[in-house]
């Protein structure tokens, strides 16, 4: 089992390994403090929870950011993904067959998927996971997006009324949707914006893709 205190003895062993991995865990460290300092609903014993599991969760994400094999390049100073990004969203403003077809076939507990989200400035894509699935329903329910129906939708453009609305929608697992969720790349109706920074519990979720077919292997 891995043991996130014993990585620079057993592991990386080279200065610049070692170097890389502390730099990492810094803006690991930083990037979650800050997160968790902007969340107004949590009373002192979910932050004691949080706090107290942090220097394990982040060592074991900078070790595994450092060691999985990805199309991507890892940002130790800003603890991302990197990847040239795409001009369009690739995710699909409905729900396709293809993509039901696939989510019918292939979901699991655990899975990662990439969701698409769309407010008044934005449209990205966010990576969650399957924890419950109800296919004879044709509906998932996501870690965090809760429950999301398996219907076909037909191609038509959302229309949003205020910046707070979000469109939901699954989209199929491939290299682009992937890897522009885990880049935290985003879209405004003037093309390619800023991406956005990436939870660890997202970071940690993007080390578990497997990027031959992104299906858990058998």
């Amino acid at each position: 089992m891995f043991d996130s205190n014993d990585i620079q003895t057993s592991i990386f062993h080279g200065s610049e390994q070692q170097l890389e991995y502390a730099e990492l865990c810094t803006a690991l460290f930083e990037s979650t403090l800050l997160d968790i300092a902007k969340q107004d609903n949590l009373d002192t014993v979910r932050i004691q929870r949080k706090l107290a599991g942090l220097s394990y969760h982040v060592k074991n994400a900078a070790y595994k950011l450092l060691t999985t094999e990805n199309p991507m390049a890892v940002d130790i100073h800003n603890a991302s993904w990197q990847l040239k990004q795409p001009r369009k969203c690739p995710g699909k403003q409905y729900l396709t067959q293809e993509a039901v077809d696939w989510y019918m076939k292939h979901s699991c507990y655990g899975l990662p998927v990439p969701v698409l989200l769309m407010d008044y400035e934005h449209i990205y894509l966010e990576l969650d996971s399957i924890d419950i699935m109800d296919l004879p329903n044709k509906r998932i329910h996501l870690n965090k997006n809760k429950w999301i129906s398996l219907e076909a939708q037909e191609e038509t453009q959302p229309v949003l009324q205020n910046k707070q609305q979000q469109l939901v929608i699954p989209q199929k697992p491939f290299k682009a949707t992937m890897t522009s969720a885990c880049c935290g790349h985003r879209w405004s109706h003037k093309g390619i914006t800023h991406p956005r920074k990436l939870s660890l519990r997202e970071l940690l979720l993007s080390t578990t893709i497997h990027w031959k077919n992104f299906r858990f292997p058998v």
